[in-house]
């Protein structure tokens, strides 16, 4: 920050680059409110806030516990005209599903990152490999509750042997801590909490295999406990808000 005083001393005006760099440093030593208040210079300067900005607000609301407030800063981007790209998406995703708003969570990811979920543009197969590596772990278990509701829909009936279903979380590889993955954690929960047939393979710590058939019983399990009829996402959400309550 004496930096900046010394730039203010001298005379030369703060750009967006200038502020998203002291922001982030705010952000990174987990200091939000610091981080907040460079933003409301940023504001009384008139210096355009960015994609960056935002995003970067909102990491550092999120790693203070502040929620609420990430999400607010979500929406001040929304009204201040700045489109989200994808990892701003990601953050808000997780942060609907920290303060278990789980329908709006799932809503959100189905449609920003449909993609994900199919084998290319525009196709209507799905992937029985899901790759979550760029997602955040609320994101994350959004997607995998999409996924599995479409798999249950679309499934063939008769399957290849062998035929597996595989989530990509990673392991934690560029974590400070290796096996420290958030988003490993979280959908490694979801999916004890649904109580699914998804396994960690001895051969590769970084996703969770189920084979097809097993997966087909499972979700006619899910369907068959429903008390009514409205739909694999919805009762995979019921599950999850009765065990958190």
């Amino acid at each position: 920050m004496g930096v900046f005083e010394d730039m203010r001393e001298a005379g030369v005006e703060a750009n967006t680059v200038t502020y998203n760099t002291l922001i982030a440093a705010c952000a990174n030593a987990r200091k939000h409110e610091k981080a907040m208040g460079v933003f409301e210079d940023m504001r009384e300067a008139e210096v355009k806030a960015d994609t960056v900005t935002y995003s970067t607000l909102i990491t550092a609301c999120a790693n203070a516990g502040k929620h609420e407030e990430a999400m607010g800063v979500f929406e001040d981007m929304r009204e201040a005209g700045v489109k989200p790209d994808t990892v701003t998406y990601t953050l808000a995703i997780n942060l609907l599903w920290c303060l278990a708003k789980y329908d709006s969570a799932v809503l959100e990811a189905e449609r920003v990152f449909t993609n994900v979920l199919f084998k290319e543009n525009g196709s209507t197969q799905l992937v029985y490999k899901l790759d979550l590596h760029d997602q955040t772990s609320g994101s994350a278990q959004s997607l995998v509750i999409i996924w599995l509701a479409k798999l249950a829909e679309h499934l063939p009936s008769h399957s290849t042997p062998g035929t597996e279903l595989t989530i990509i979380t990673g392991y934690g590889k560029h974590s400070k801590v290796l096996g420290a993955s958030s988003v490993r954690a979280g959908v490694v929960d979801l999916l004890r909490t649904l109580e699914s047939p998804f396994m960690t393979p001895s051969h590769n710590k970084g996703c969770l295999s189920a084979p097809i058939g097993e997966v087909q019983q499972w979700l006619k399990l899910i369907r068959a406990k429903s008390k009514a009829d409205v739909g694999f996402v919805e009762d995979m959400l019921s599950i999850l808000r009765q065990t958190h309550s």
